[in-house]
């Protein structure tokens, strides 16, 4: 009976289906949104911009438009209370965590980030197909409501990814990375990815923590050679066993044998890594810091002009670090482009090339006190002005004097950290898999027949 059951819907539907016309009239129908989904899907969700005030003791956000505006010229609170001095931010995508560095806890910390869609009433009624009153929402034109936003940010539980760290800057690379300078201790340091994440899911306590340098010494080397030849055997007989399926499986796995050895063994230390540490007290002090996770740069915010305004190391530690500019005696924030990095020093913003280094170029001097950057992945930086409590957008796809525009007042603002849209290839995908699964339902049901 039940093999009944699962075969007649198809025989009933092929059927139906016995001509082009029809066959072709119930694709189209599978491939609706309302075949799917209650409501239409939403459309691309807008561009954040998240800013610190360590003054007000507040993280907020704003809508961000197209052409760089706060939208409404609003900027709405979303974290407050149980913060001290919120200044550097950074914001994963991939998991949605915004990380803080408060300084006045002596923390870095991270918060779970959610977006929710506001419907006014006659939203609402074309997707139910009724009119709606409700109390909590109204249409823009009869003043202001829940619904000032299309968009509402809001952030979930915290977490304590370190303590007892004096960190004012904090950033993460692509790969999930996470870096912050420790003014205290005059370093520079970084913690893995996967790490990191066991420390937001509270699998590892900071206090389980250990830190050491990027550069091994010879021993630690050698110790990591011994345990990769000792997994090697394990693998040539699985490339052994691979041969009855090409050689290419078998060139493959005797490939990545040492590698596969090595990652592992890196990635299940619990430590931070110290990729620079001052080398006496006069050393300058590091504050901004970014990364593509090739190398690190931080400004440094004194003796920049004879430790460098500018420093970089290379992340594996495979060399000395070194200094890309001279230009200001002090940075503070600082953000990387795909050729250069730019910098901040209270007056100004600079730009210098990331290969070669050398003399900065400014960007723009009409600053009063320059602090937090952020690059939008594309041709502008946004810029905090503490001392304007002004956050203001600036192109820098060419280093050269370049204009201003405002985009938000905050009072007291200091770090950035920006939420952009999905990439709408993902979309693209889940539509032709969509496509794809409506067409085989289709030729399933014909089969059938």
């Amino acid at each position: 009976a039940l093999w009944w059951c699962a075969i007649f819907p198809g025989l009933v539907l092929g059927n139906l289906l016995r001509t082009p016309d029809r066959l072709h009239a119930a694709e189209d129908f599978l491939l609706r949104p309302s075949a799917w989904h209650i409501y239409p899907p939403a459309p691309l969700p807008p561009r954040f911009l998240i800013v610190s005030s360590p003054e007000e003791r507040i993280i907020s956000y704003a809508q961000i438009t197209d052409d760089y505006r706060a939208v409404k010229n609003l900027v709405k609170p979303l974290i407050k209370g149980g913060i001290s001095s919120p200044k550097g931010l950074a914001f994963d995508p991939r998991h949605n965590l915004l990380f803080v560095a408060d300084p006045g806890t002596r923390r870095i910390r991270s918060w779970r980030l959610f977006l929710e869609r506001c419907f006014t009433p006659e939203e609402k009624a074309g997707l139910m197909g009724a009119a709606v009153s409700d109390p909590f929402a109204t249409d823009s034109a009869q003043g202001p409501s829940a619904c000032e936003l299309p968009w509402t940010l809001w952030a979930g539980e915290e977490t304590t990814i370190l303590s007892e760290v004096s960190s004012e800057w904090v950033s993460l690379d692509h790969n999930g990375n996470l870096y912050y300078s420790d003014q205290a201790r005059k370093t520079v340091n970084k913690i893995d990815a996967v790490l990191l994440l066991n420390l937001v899911h509270g699998e590892i306590t900071p206090g389980e923590l250990k830190q050491r340098s990027a550069s091994h010494p010879a021993a630690a080397l050698e110790e990591q050679g011994k345990r990769a030849m000792q997994v090697k055997p394990h693998l040539q007989d699985l490339e052994q066993n691979a041969e009855a399926l090409g050689n290419a499986v078998g060139n493959t796995l005797g490939a990545i044998a040492t590698p596969v050895a090595l990652v592992s063994q890196e990635s299940s230390e619990e430590v931070i890594i110290k990729l620079f540490e001052a080398d006496d007290v006069h050393a300058a002090t590091p504050a901004g810091v970014v990364s593509d996770a090739v190398q690190v740069y931080w400004a440094n915010q004194d003796h920049g002009l004879e430790r460098g305004s500018v420093g970089t190391a290379f992340v594996k530690g495979s060399a000395p670090s070194g200094k890309l500019t001279t230009m200001t005696a002090s940075s503070f924030g600082i953000a990387a482009t795909v050729s250069s990095v730019l910098f901040s020093n209270g007056a100004g913003v600079y730009g210098v090339p990331k290969f070669g280094g050398g003399n900065a170029t400014a960007l723009n001097e009409g600053f009063i006190l320059s602090r937090g950057l952020v690059w939008d992945g594309a041709g502008t930086v946004f810029v905090a002005d503490e001392g304007a409590s002004t956050v203001y957008a600036m192109p820098c796809g060419v280093l050269a004097e370049q204009p201003l525009q405002p985009v938000l007042e905050m009072h007291g603002v200091f770090g950035l950290a920006l939420v952009q849209p999905s990439d709408p290839l993902s979309q693209r995908s889940s539509s032709q898999l969509l496509s794809l699964t409506a067409t085989v339902m289709v030729l399933a049901f014909q089969w059938l027949l």
